[in-house]
């Protein structure tokens, strides 16, 4: 049995969307030591087998064990923006589906709030958005941008006038920037990018290809940053952990 406090705090975690259903059922699983689609089969055979798949595809591991040693600083440092919630709300998209195009599907935070804040300017201006969370997913899977009426792009362009502030210097080649939870070394400054490198032992050089990323500029100039290599086990961010 879980104790009370443990149960308390899953039931936050799963309202405020930081963790879904499939993890929760995943990480019970691995409590009872289930913790392969193949042992719960066999323990269970009268189960439906499509939903325990379906848990272990959409699931995230909630134990430390259960993921790669190379992964465990990423899934410790997994820092949830409260702010992206609050904006969500205010443009009428789900928020499980802003934090899950963040966490799930590794998305650059500044992506989901650029288009979270273009299609805010829509409903606030009172253009027609029938289902902003259909819009949202939409644009998160083809890339692409909010078309905003002429009216809102004039607007928002008198706003920055006012209150335009002088552009923060980009990265220098070899300084550690924290992006998307991991901190990568600036290797190259392109022509509008910044080209991120992640050096072995963190969770970019195995889960990236070449283990590069470019980032545009305005979205480098706001990256927390630093001299140094990170420590081996660096502290803060939001911990799960079930054991």
């Amino acid at each position: 049995m879980l104790d009370s406090q443990l149960k308390t705090d899953l039931l936050l975690q799963i309202r405020s969307g930081r963790v879904s259903a499939y993890d929760l059922a995943r990480g019970l699983l691995d409590l009872l030591g289930l913790g392969s689609f193949e042992a719960v089969v066999q323990a269970s055979p009268q189960s439906c087998p499509k939903t325990f798949r379906r848990i272990f595809s959409q699931g995230v591991p909630m134990c430390r064990s259960d993921l790669p040693e190379e992964a465990q600083e990423h899934r410790d440092t997994l820092e949830v923006d409260v702010s992206l919630t609050a904006l969500a709300g205010e443009a009428k998209v789900d928020a499980q589906q802003a934090l899950s195009a963040v966490l799930r599907y590794g998305n650059p935070m500044a992506r989901v709030m650029g288009v979270l804040e273009d299609i805010r300017a829509l409903v606030l201006h009172d253009c027609r958005v029938f289902n902003p969370t259909g819009l949202f997913v939409r644009l998160m899977r083809s890339g692409e941008d909010v078309r905003l009426p002429a009216r809102v792009r004039a607007q928002r362009e008198e706003r920055q006038e006012g209150t335009r502030e002088d552009p923060l210097p980009l990265p220098t080649i070899g300084e550690w920037v924290k992006y998307q939870g991991d901190w990568l070394i600036v290797e190259a400054v392109l022509e509008r990018k910044v080209r991120l490198y992640a050096p072995p032992g963190r969770h970019y050089h195995y889960f990236v290809a070449d283990a590069d990323t470019d980032v545009p500029f305005e979205q480098a100039r706001a990256l927390p940053r630093r001299a140094t290599p990170p420590e081996a086990a660096p502290s803060g961010g939001m911990r799960l952990s079930v054991t």
